[in-house]
């Protein structure tokens, strides 16, 4: 239901002027909850066009998107570094993990993470006012330089780990 209140908001406040797009970011097959609101998109919204479903496959395209978008609302860690890279402005759902709490705080964004289990229109509509006013840029204001280093040392990292294998 969080989802549907979010998108109803988006499309209430933004689809008579601008352009919503829901991205993926898949060359392979999608996870489960991405074809569950790919679905639930195609069957509510993509009629008449007020929401476009685009699936940015290449590395360049998904970027793009990004940083031409005016605000970007995800719960995709990946999008939100995106994001903070190309100084889009972002609204960061909360996920089953504390990565997006801990990047964005400490980065500097000066918006709050969204809890998915608390979210209600209601406080995305607070959200999206303080925006549209100006009072919340929703950037964060890390240097991409910092960013790229911080992602160099988080590869170097994983590549050091054992891989794992499923039995």
């Amino acid at each position: 239901h969080v989802f549907e209140k979010m998108l109803d908001e988006a499309v209430e406040r933004y689809g008579a002027d601008h352009k919503i797009i829901y991205l993926l970011g898949s060359s392979g097959s999608l996870p489960s909850e991405d074809e569950r609101a790919v679905n639930f998109i195609r069957n509510h919204y993509v009629q008449g066009g007020r929401i476009e479903i685009r699936n940015a496959a290449r590395f360049d395209e998904f970027l793009t998107l990004i940083n031409e978008a005016k605000l970007l609302i995800t719960g995709r860690f990946h999008y939100i570094i995106a994001a903070m890279c190309t100084k889009t402005p972002f609204l960061a759902v909360g996920s089953n993990t504390p990565k997006t709490d801990i990047v964005t705080a400490s980065h500097g964004y000066d918006g709050e993470v969204l809890s998915p289990k608390t979210l209600e229109a209601g406080e995305l509509k607070a959200l999206l006012d303080k925006f549209a006013s100006g009072a919340l840029t929703l950037t964060c204001s890390a240097k991409f330089t910092d960013l790229a280093e911080l992602g160099a040392r988080n590869f170097s990292v994983m590549a050091r780990l054992p891989e794992t294998h499923s039995p």
